[in-house]
């Protein structure tokens, strides 16, 4: 005899979207093709220039008698630690987040500078998730706005309200 559970749909996926750049995370649940702000991690350096990370200049060295000519140049890499930094920050949250069955599927949708840092931080157990990347810097839009274009671009069910509203949801 069947259990009357093998009868009920399964409940939908929680999709989870995770709007980044080098200064900001925001993350965004959906219910019922609506989007609403879960989290947002800011990171001030983030926004600065090579040159406000540090206020000592590139060393440089001359290469002896050979006229090669060496910038020790630790600015790159004090920008890339910043972007990590952030990076790790966002998954430690998700993947507390996946460990309490929050959200089924991960969209990841970063500018494309900061894609990649993203991409790398994410645990096994994140990258399992990740159902849709997108290389947009979309950190700025208000929520409407992100709306807005993730409808346009299929992202988010552009119908889930109604049918939701029509199951008695």
């Amino acid at each position: 005899m069947r259990n009357h559970k093998d009868y009920l749909p399964e409940p939908a996926p929680t999709r989870w979207y995770v709007v980044a750049s080098r200064e900001a995370a925001l993350i965004y649940g959906e219910k019922k093709g609506s989007l609403s702000l879960l989290n947002r991690f800011f990171n001030a350096r983030g926004a600065l220039k090579e040159r406000d990370l540090d206020s000592d200049r590139a060393g440089s060295r001359s290469a002896g008698s050979n006229s090669t000519h060496h910038t020790l140049d630790r600015h790159n890499h004090q920008l890339e630690q910043v972007a990590r930094d952030l990076a790790k920050r966002v998954c430690r949250y998700l993947s507390s987040e996946l460990a309490a069955r929050s959200f089924d599927e991960l969209f990841l949708v970063a500018e494309p500078g900061y894609l990649g840092v993203l991409r790398n931080a994410l645990p096994a157990e994140l990258r399992k998730r990740v159902c849709r990347v997108i290389p947009k810097e979309f950190t700025a839009d208000s929520t409407q706005r992100l709306e807005q274009r993730f409808k346009e671009s299929r992202i988010l069910p552009q119908n889930a309200s109604k049918t939701a509203d029509l199951r008695g949801e």
